[in-house]
């Protein structure tokens, strides 16, 4: 699976960003993934060979801790900080350091948890002993093993499993898919979501639909639009980035407009702070800001774009 598009989870890469090349405990020096071609993934290998098998797909700005180069134009490396990390060999030509770690735009998606219950396994096997349990959190993307999601919270790093999230996928990728009160085409529409948007799987219906989390929000949607396969399917993100416009002092950024008017405030963004759509609704947007994930009123963000609720007829 490639992605198009760039999901930001900038403060992954803040470090390298303020200090240079930075220097890991043990004199390790760490480097960020940099495909010339964002939306490709990085293979890490099992051994130092094109055709060795591989043991992750990694997107760009992923942080790699270098443990060895023979100059063979292959490097040891590690993902990941601790017992979830993983360790394998990356073409050292795919990799930036120093300065250039600035320059690349991170392309990994970041999903805002609000839900508790999960589980974060050590090595990406069923049988292996969940390593800690999380609730409300932020949960980065690294990459994708084969039937897992490689992911940091917080500082851990380790694997869910793939069916714990799954990504809007529309075959058209300028339709948007419909969030749904109930699992039927006619229930009413809660937002509609653009492509590369990672949602929660709650429960699987028998009629081709899901339920499913995005951010505070739950509601229903057809799994055919959905991208359960990260290993082998293609997904292009269209995430687009817009800008806090207002006249007044902030907008202030809700946690479930939808379903509470008057929900909690989780912040207060100035003009010119940059704003992640991930769905619309007809007077609200679902943004992600700052690692949160709630709703703006549409007004003030700019470039506005148009909310049609029959532009994805069709795809739910």
């Amino acid at each position: 699976m490639k992605y198009k598009g760039i999901v930001s989870a900038a403060l992954a890469i803040a470090l390298f960003m303020l200090t240079g090349i930075p220097t890991l405990a043990g004199g390790y020096t760490a480097y960020v993934v940099n495909n010339p071609n964002p939306a490709d993934r990085l293979h890490l290998r099992s051994v130092p060979r094109t055709d060795a098998a591989s043991l992750g797909k990694y997107y760009n700005g992923t942080p790699v801790t270098v443990l060895a180069d023979d100059n063979s134009g292959w490097v040891k490396v590690r993902i990941g900080e601790d017992a979830g990390g993983a360790e394998g060999y990356i073409q050292k030509r795919y990799l930036a350091v120093g300065d250039d770690c600035a320059s690349v735009k991170p392309a990994f998606p970041l999903y805002q948890a609000t839900s508790s219950g999960w589980d974060l396994y050590s090595f990406p096997r069923v049988y292996d002993n969940v390593g800690r349990t999380f609730g409300v959190e932020n949960i980065e993307v690294l990459g994708i093993a084969e039937n897992w999601w490689h992911v940091r919270i917080r500082e851990h790093t380790g694997y869910l499993r793939a069916d714990a999230l799954a990504i809007v996928s529309n075959p058209n990728p300028d339709d948007r898919l419909s969030l749904h009160e109930k699992p039927q085409t006619g229930a009413a529409a809660l937002g509609e979501y653009y492509n590369g948007t990672i949602v929660r799987l709650v429960s699987i219906y028998q009629n081709g639909w899901v339920s499913v989390e995005i951010g505070s929000l739950e509601g229903c949607m057809e799994s055919r639009y959905l991208s359960m396969n990260p290993w082998n399917e293609t997904v292009v993100v269209v995430i687009p980035t817009v800008k806090v416009k207002t006249p007044g002092g902030g907008v202030i950024l809700r946690e479930n407009r939808v379903r509470k008017p008057n929900s909690l405030g989780l912040g207060t963004y100035d003009n010119g702070t940059l704003v992640q759509v991930l769905g619309a609704s007809e007077t609200w947007r679902h943004v992600l800001v700052d690692g949160k994930a709630g709703f703006m009123m549409t007004e003030y963000l700019n470039p506005k774009r148009p909310y049609n609720a029959q532009a994805n007829i069709g795809c739910g």
